[in-house]
Formats: C-alpha cells, sequence, structure tokens
C-alpha cells in the first residue's frame, strides 16, 4: 500500500498540518483529477483562465504520480 503525504494550506504548503492519502485515495484523485481535466480540455482552447486552471490541475496531476512513483516518500511532493 502506498501512503502519500503531503501538507495543506491555503497559503503556504511548508508549515502546514501533513495529509494522509492511501494508495487507494490516491487513485481515486487521479481519476477525479482525469475527470476535471476533460471537462477544461475544450474550454481551455477559446479562454484563457480555463487554460490557466488546464496547466496547473495538468501539473498538480504530474506532482500526484511522481510521489505514488516514488511510494509515498514526502521529500518527493513539491508544491506547485
Amino acid at each position: 500500500m502506498t501512503t502519500l503525504t503531503a501538507s495543506r494550506s491555503a497559503v503556504r504548503l511548508d508549515d502546514a498540518e501533513p495529509i494522509t492519502l492511501c494508495g487507494e485515495e490516491a487513485h481515486s484523485m487521479l481519476a477525479s483529477i482525469d475527470g476535471v481535466l476533460e471537462l477544461l480540455e475544450k474550454p481551455s482552447e477559446t479562454s484563457e483562465n480555463t487554460f490557466n486552471a488546464f496547466c496547473l490541475l495538468c501539473l498538480v496531476r504530474g506532482q500526484l504520480e511522481g510521489v505514488m512513483r516514488s511510494g509515498g516518500d514526502r521529500q518527493a511532493f513539491t508544491p506547485a
């Protein structure tokens, strides 16, 4: 089982309370992100704000995948 640990805060992620996700939750989160990306893909072609959100969410998804590949090592998570 993969356990992911990250920090959560509206302003700074480096000094907040940790978030822990098990592998199942992480896969569910990836599936949710994929669904949102699918919804944003077409509108992002005509809206700069939607494009920015699409790009940011792609980065977040990539970071989550990286943490999952590394086995949940906290050091592998670098907030965007």
